[in-house]
């Protein structure tokens, strides 16, 4: 975890908040580097040019209903690679904490006012987590054949008369293997 650098981006329309828990985060976690964005249209200009470990979001980004967290973290969903990647909702609004964990499956939420242990935990988790530091399912077949498989993209394992099947996503080929 210390020496593999990561990427994340924090998504809050206060610039104090924004500002803050970058350098609580800077200071508990120096492997990551931090992107800022104050509203929905700058986090989406990030996301489309590169990519992320991990994302903070705040719910409420502004007065409009289209400057949403939620709406970001569906955007975010949608993208290739993307449909694992961690999100930590930041927000004050409690009423949707509901709605943001079905409907983008996020990885965790804090109500603010939190402490700062709060966030550095959290965030913590997250970069230990197998979203982050996947595990690797090393195999070798009878001929001899080695083949590792990110256990986080195993769909289900069948087995059929001495064989074992890993199922996988299809538009992934697993390290190893011949595409």
């Amino acid at each position: 975890m210390k020496n593999k650098m990561y990427t994340a981006l924090i998504v809050e329309n206060d610039k104090i908040q924004r500002e803050g828990i970058r350098n609580i985060l800077s200071e508990a976690f120096p492997q990551i580097q931090f992107a800022l964005a104050s509203d929905y249209k700058t986090a989406i200009k990030y996301i489309n040019k590169e990519r992320f470990h991990l994302f903070l979001l705040d719910i409420r980004l502004g007065d409009s209903l289209l400057d949403d967290g939620i709406r970001l973290g569906r955007y975010i969903r949608q993208q290739e690679g993307c449909a694992h990647t961690p999100i930590l909702y930041i927000t004050s609004i409690t009423d949707r904490v509901i709605e943001a964990l079905n409907e983008t499956h996020c990885y965790s939420y804090l109500t603010k006012p939190f402490p700062p242990k709060q966030l550095i935990d959290a965030v913590g988790q997250i970069l230990q987590s197998p979203l982050i530091a996947p595990v690797l399912l090393k195999l070798q077949d009878t001929n001899g054949v080695f083949l590792k498989v990110n256990i986080p993209d195993i769909y289900y394992l069948k087995s059929e008369y001495h064989r074992l099947l890993i199922c996988t996503p299809p538009e992934r080929t697993p390290q190893g293997a011949a595409p």
